[in-house]
């Protein structure tokens, strides 16, 4: 049975602890010293997934999407951004900006990590959808490889600006965070907001909007929020259900 490490090194030359066994008077050469940090280095490119470690708050001016400085991304090494750095994107599309392995933010128009790279040399570190001429970044997302790349829900997502007096279809950027913020304008009655009916589907909706709102599909029941309050609520396929009571917000 042969087996060595990924540069070759025999077992016989490794001690318990996992890294080359070196004693008085052996040679060291640059070919010798690459493969030992090839392999101490081997966990970071082939077992660890690429992915956002802080920041990428970003925002969009026009179809500009400016990157702020300090947000970091691993995939292979760990990458800071150091000035805020804008990157433009295409026009009436959705476009997913990627960190990749080699320090340079990459743009595909899918889910797929960009050519020659995988989920782990590559980390998506936001999404955009632009249209006229207006790019908007999506909430942010925590990106989950498994059989594909998913997203998978976290932070903050807001419903804001003047809306018309009637039932409103939240957005996919509008309930992709598991905090919903409900901030808009326009209502003077309540009104539904109509979610997906994606069973298991589950949020926290927090209602600042001086009015009531009714959280349902286009089918079926849900729960009505007051102003002001905060609730849990979940899918089950058909219907929109409360799992906590209005909450005051402080």
């Amino acid at each position: 049975m042969a087996i060595t490490t990924l540069s070759g090194t025999l077992p016989s030359s490794v001690t318990a602890a996992g890294v080359r066994n070196y004693t008085t008077g052996d040679a060291v050469s640059a070919a010798g010293l690459q493969a030992d940090l090839g392999d101490a280095y081997a966990p970071a490119m082939y077992c660890l997934p690429a992915g956002v470690v802080l920041g990428f708050a970003c925002t969009a001016t026009g179809l500009g999407v400016t990157i702020p400085a300090g947000s970091v991304w691993y995939a292979r090494q760990v990458w800071l951004v150091t000035t805020d750095t804008v990157v433009t994107v295409p026009d009436n599309a959705t476009t997913y900006l990627w960190g990749c392995s080699d320090g340079v933010i990459r743009q595909t128009s899918t889910t797929t990590p960009p050519t020659g790279y995988s989920a782990y040399t590559a980390a998506i570190v936001a999404q955009v959808s632009a249209s006229g001429g207006v790019a908007t970044v999506a909430a942010y997302k925590q990106w989950a490889m498994g059989s594909s790349i998913v997203a998978v829900p976290g932070g903050l997502s807001s419903i804001t600006g003047a809306l018309p007096n009637a039932d409103y279809t939240v957005l996919p950027a509008q309930y992709a965070g598991e905090v919903i913020l409900v901030a808009h304008t326009g209502w003077t009655a309540t009104h539904n907001l109509l979610m997906p009916l994606a069973a298991g589907m589950r949020r926290w909706i927090v209602n600042t909007c001086g009015q009531s709102v009714v959280v349902k599909g286009a089918t079926g029941t849900g729960p009505t929020i007051a102003t002001a309050r905060a609730a849990s609520v979940v899918c089950d396929g058909t219907n929109w259900l409360r799992l906590s009571a209005d909450s005051v917000l402080t």
